[in-house]
């Protein structure tokens, strides 16, 4: 695999995250994509069911729609892209695994970490 070494853009890896260019895969759309535009924070988690129930609660929240074995350089960072992203992991090891590789890839991507008091 070769280190992408352009910006990230709709359609194209995130600097330094692994993409294989002979892939034809397609890009992976974050959950709730539409509705980011519309918020200056997100929240991001682990799932689909945890990023819905803060939707429901009235906060922007967003999750990978894919298998969290799969490169994140397949991922649309895109609608992140100038807001503050606050990581909100579960309370297991594999919530903290996913928080810190969801937090390095959002780095990467240009994007500032809220970082919440304990």
């Amino acid at each position: 695999m070769q280190q992408a070494s352009y910006t990230a853009t709709a359609g194209h890896p995130v600097p330094g995250i692994p993409w294989n260019h002979k892939s034809t895969r397609e890009t992976h759309q974050l959950y709730n994509h539409a509705q980011i535009a519309h918020h200056e924070q997100v929240i991001f988690v682990e799932d689909e069911l945890a990023a819905q129930a803060l939707i429901e609660r009235g906060h922007c929240a967003t999750t990978i729609v894919q298998d969290w074995q799969q490169p994140l350089g397949w991922t649309n960072w895109m609608p992140m892209h100038g807001k503050q992203v606050l990581v909100w992991p579960k309370r297991d090891k594999r919530g903290w695994e996913i928080a810190m590789k969801a937090g390095q890839a959002i780095l990467r991507a240009g994007m500032p970490l809220l970082h919440p008091s304990r």
